[in-house]
């Protein structure tokens, strides 16, 4: 087996470091933000919006209190629709005869980065 030189270990063991570090940060339960989230947040202005539907009439909504409603819904699917000049990306509902929650790309990213 060739000898390793010096350097070499050393950028090694900064590695070894660097890689236990993230593992024991993940044990404790810290997350590490991603960094394409960070990036399209920066970049995209839509506000997070949510709007609840029924019968044809749709009511902007709180987003914390949309977000526990979406949850709840057995499918939250991609679907684009202007609701009061908001243009929505995302519809959940348990069915076609239930409310649906519409939500902005940003109310779902939200969503899904706030737990719930």
């Amino acid at each position: 087996m060739p000898k390793l030189s010096k350097q070499t270990l050393n950028v090694i063991n900064i590695s070894l470091v660097l890689i236990s570090s993230i593992l024991i940060l993940n044990l404790f339960g810290f997350q590490i933000p991603n960094l394409g989230y960070a990036i399209q947040d920066a970049i995209d202005t839509e506000q997070a919006t949510c709007f609840a539907s029924y019968d044809n009439q749709a009511s902007e909504i709180n987003l914390d209190l949309c977000c526990q409603e979406a949850k709840k819904q057995l499918s939250c699917i991609g679907n684009k629709q202007v609701i009061s000049t908001v243009e929505t990306d995302v519809q959940c509902s348990t069915g076609t005869t239930t409310i649906k929650y519409h939500l902005t790309d940003n109310a779902y990213r939200y969503c899904q980065n706030n737990y719930y």
